[in-house]
This record gives C-alpha cells, sequence and structure tokens, in this order.
C-alpha cells in the first residue's frame, strides 16, 4: 500500500467509529510528502488534525440527518479532502507502475 492509500485507510477507519489517532496519521501525511503525492508546503501534524476533524465533521452530518446520502456526503469529503492535499500547483502525479 502507498502512502496515499494509508491516509485513505486510516481516514476510512475514522469513517467506521475508530479512534483518532493524528501521530499516526501525521506520519502518513509526512511520508506521502516525501513520495511528492501531498503538497508539502502543508504542515503535517496540522493536516492530520485537519483531516480529522474534516472525517468526525462527515461522520456527524450523515449520523445527525439520516435523509442525506452518506456514500456522496463521504464522496463530497474525500473529494475536497484530495483537492486540498493534492493542489493543481504540484503537476501531474507520478505514475503508479
Amino acid at each position: 500500500m502507498d502512502e496515499w492509500d494509508a491516509i485513505w485507510t486510516e481516514v476510512d477507519r475514522l469513517l467506521g467509529g475508530g479512534r483518532e489517532d493524528v501521530p499516526a496519521l501525521t506520519a502518513h501525511v509526512r511520508a506521502a510528502q516525501e513520495a511528492h503525492v501531498v503538497d508539502r508546503e502543508l504542515r503535517p501534524e496540522a493536516t492530520a488534525r485537519w483531516l480529522v476533524a474534516l472525517t468526525d465533521a462527515c461522520r456527524r452530518l450523515t449520523e445527525t440527518h439520516p435523509d442525506y446520502d452518506a456514500d456522496t456526503e463521504i464522496a463530497t469529503m474525500r473529494m475536497i479532502a484530495t483537492r486540498w492535499l493534492r493542489p493543481a500547483r504540484m503537476g501531474p502525479l507520478p505514475s503508479r507502475s
């Protein structure tokens, strides 16, 4: 599993109600930055905290609004986070050979 996938595995675990682990997520963000798949201008620990907060907000949104489609809300949160983590100024992503 690459570091980009490791970030999303942790986010999925949090969405499922798992206990937050900012240090582990920070390590994944830092490793993803070293692999050039996450913007290197972001501070890893702050980025991990914001990912936890976004995940928590998404989970609460779907829990408090059962009429919202959970899959749509999760997909939207993931798109927002992806665009934030991988801004256009980074250029194309490395190929996954």
